[in-house]
């Protein structure tokens, strides 16, 4: 029935694709909805927040004006069901299928462990940018009815769209390179998750704690959203930083995957 091991990945998630995609765009909605409530009060009220704090909740300006709150309360925050979703996908797609016997079952085709590798990678990044798109199409949704489509910077709002696909595509590969290396998905998905969320932790602490400054470095968030996409627009530097991470996870899981020996069941 299917072409190819990517056809066939993306016909089997496609529901679950859906309904992250739409899960994430109605939790954009009601976020983006609450703007006028934020612009009248939130806004004002950290005129008198410490310094420190406003570095973790944001300038009082940025509560004002759609793209800076779309850019703290959307690309900053919602940037989590993305990652969840990736880290899922990940650690599904080779070591949830070798948990549960049916890679061992295609395995036993006649078709070449790195092309089940690759196509299953294409199929996880298509699938993520689609899901991507739910938060794009919600939030742009969402400014059309308070009546702010007008006053959004779609273009940058765009590239940070981007910016949140390559994050989300970095910590998805990760969970699919230590999925590959392992063979377990409790073990891909713990640590992913472990990883993904301590290096969020550093990046937003780091400007308020300077011990953290130069381990800030090392975290794939430093790389994400600094400085604001939506204000500053794309920064290729850390576009090719996050390429880059994707890319040496893709590539070690592809190197040991081919040798190792596959879980039977």
């Amino acid at each position: 029935m299917f072409k190819s091991i990517f056809t066939k990945t993306l016909f089997d998630k496609r529901w679950s694709t859906l309904i992250w995609a739409i899960a994430i765009a109605i939790f954009c909605i009601l976020v983006v909805l609450l703007f006028p409530t934020f612009k009248e009060t939130f806004g004002k009220a950290l005129q008198d927040t410490p310094e420190n704090l406003r570095s973790l909740l944001g300038e009082a300006a940025d509560y004002q004006n759609i793209n800076g709150y779309i850019d703290i309360q959307v690309i900053n925050q919602m940037i989590f069901l993305t990652l969840i979703m990736g880290v899922i996908l990940g650690t599904n797609l080779l070591a949830g299928e070798e948990s549960d016997g049916r890679l061992q079952s295609l395995l036993a085709q006649p078709v070449s462990r790195s092309k089940i590798y690759w196509h299953k990678f294409l199929a996880m990044s298509l699938l993520l940018f689609l899901t991507s798109l739910g938060l794009f199409a919600g939030t742009l949704l969402a400014t059309l009815i308070i009546g702010e489509a007008n006053n959004l910077n779609i273009g940058r709002f765009f590239q940070a769209t981007l910016m949140v696909l390559l994050i989300t595509l970095a910590y998805a590969s990760l969970a699919f390179c230590l999925g590959a290396l392992s063979g377990r998905k409790g073990v891909a998905g713990v640590v992913a998750g472990f990883l993904a969320f301590t290096t969020f932790m550093i990046t937003t602490l780091a400007s308020t704690a300077k011990v953290l400054s130069s381990v800030n470095y090392i975290s794939p968030f430093k790389y994400f959203n600094s400085p604001s996409v939506i204000k500053n627009g794309i920064d290729l530097k850390n576009v090719m930083i996050l390429i880059s991470i994707t890319a040496l996870c893709a590539i070690v899981g592809w190197i040991v995957f081919r040798q190792r020996d596959v879980y039977q069941k």
